[in-house]
Order: structure tokens, then C-alpha cells, then sequence
């Protein structure tokens, strides 16, 4: 199981797309890891690297997922992709923090937490719902590069 501050993956968090769900079970674990790292003393090219990571990881379940999205022709992917680009501009944000000193790592893993939390509940499980109700789920050879 993986496991955020009591946050502990269940069955009732998938989206019915095992390469998301994988996804989003590996997010959890960075998110593990600023948390590990956020209780003890943490430099600053630690805390850069860890948001680095965060982004980079971000960025590509956010381009698989919307690429998915597309290929369901999902109705509201429009604002799915509004949501993505709103975590990957705050991630800029505590980027640039972390550079000057003014944020520290805790608060940038309680914010992610947070952000995934919210958005794997509302917005993935709506169009969870949307490949339940149509029908419309990826081939699994949509997911041939998360090997």
C-alpha cells in the first residue's frame, strides 16, 4: 500500500485505468518522499530537486492523462487541463520560494497532498464515472510507454 500521512491507497480511489491508477499510486510515493524529507533538516538544493521531481512527474501523468482524456473525447477536459495547469504554476511558484529561502519543503508536500487529494476525488473520479456510464476505456496499448 502506499500511504501519505494517513492517506492510504484503496481500491475506491482508482479511476478503472490501471496505467492512471499506477500513476497516481508512483505520485503518492514522491509525495512520501518531501514528506520524509521535510521532517528533518533539509538544504536548499534538496528541497529544489524534490519540487523539480514533483513537476516533472506531474507533468507527465498530467500530459498522459489529458492525451487519454482526448482520446475518450471527455467533455470537460477543458477544465481538467485548467486544474493541471493551476498545480504546475503553483509548483512554479514554490520553485522559485525554495530559490529564495522563503518557503521550506513541508509546506510545498502539505500543499501537494492537498491538491491530489482534492483533484483524484473530483475531477478524475468524474470522468471515471463519464468511462463508466460510456463505456470508453483506453486500449491497454495506450499505456505501452509507463514500462
Amino acid at each position: 500500500m502506499v500511504s501519505i500521512k494517513g492517506f492510504v491507497w484503496k481500491e475506491s480511489y482508482s479511476v478503472g485505468v490501471s496505467g492512471i491508477d499506477e500513476q497516481h499510486k508512483y505520485f503518492i510515493s514522491l509525495l512520501n518522499e518531501a514528506e520524509s524529507l521535510a521532517k528533518g533538516k533539509v538544504s536548499g538544493d534538496e528541497a529544489e530537486r524534490v519540487v523539480r521531481s514533483l513537476e516533472a512527474y506531474a507533468r507527465k501523468h498530467f500530459d498522459t492523462e489529458e492525451k487519454m482524456l482526448e482520446s475518450i473525447k471527455y467533455p470537460k477536459l477543458k477544465e481538467h487541463r485548467f486544474a493541471h495547469l493551476e498545480l504546475i504554476e503553483k509548483t512554479a511558484i514554490f520553485y522559485d520560494r525554495i530559490l529564495l529561502g522563503g518557503i521550506d519543503i513541508k509546506k510545498v508536500a502539505d500543499f501537494m497532498e492537498a491538491w491530489f487529494k482534492t483533484h483524484l476525488m473530483t475531477h478524475d473520479h468524474e470522468y471515471a464515472e463519464y468511462i463508466k456510464k460510456y463505456g470508453t476505456v483506453p486500449r491497454k496499448s495506450f499505456f505501452w510507454f509507463l514500462k
